[in-house]
């Protein structure tokens, strides 16, 4: 119920479950808190997620996975909070995936972080070094003109992920 609230923007919903999942002596399990901290990422319910992100830990024992951790790391970004988003992915307790590297992009992309941007666009083409996506990213973070032509070179550069084909006669 709790993910298919959060799936159909219906975080309230999901919230309200889960105060009567645990009312009822139920205890969640990870996936149950997966469930609602996608939607108060979604919802943009920042002290909610921090408060949920804890009590996972906290109160039943659970440790966050790289998913959960994805999920405060979008909800910071969505929130605008790019220093807080690092933070938190130094933290974890194992390296940073391609799609929280991408959400941590995609905010110093909307917050014009320049230094970050840059990390987190590294760390993506260390990942996948075929992805242009990175590259896209920092032309719109860039606002000059050099730096931007500079990028597009380097888009050029880049190796685009094709082997090269050999004919056997």
């Amino acid at each position: 119920m709790i993910h298919g609230y959060a799936l159909n923007s219906l975080g309230q919903n999901a919230i309200e479950t889960f105060e009567n999942m645990t009312n009822a002596q139920v205890d969640p399990d990870d996936i149950t808190f997966l469930g609602i901290l996608f939607a108060c990422d979604h919802l943009r319910l920042l002290e909610e997620g921090k408060r949920f992100f804890n009590l996972m830990t906290c109160n039943y024992g659970i440790s966050p996975n790289i998913m959960h951790y994805a999920c405060m790391v979008d909800l910071f970004r969505r929130k605008g909070m790019v220093e807080q988003a690092e933070e938190l992915m130094k933290s974890m307790p194992f390296e940073p995936d391609s799609a929280i590297w991408t959400s941590l992009l995609s905010s110093c992309r909307m917050n014009k972080n320049d230094r970050l941007a840059e990390h987190a666009a590294s760390q993506l083409i260390s990942i996948n070094p075929s992805s242009k996506m990175p590259y896209l990213h920092l032309i719109n973070v860039n606002g000059s003109t050099n730096t931007r032509s500079n990028t597009r070179s380097r888009i050029r550069n880049a190796a685009t992920g094709k082997e090269v084909a050999y004919s056997w006669m």
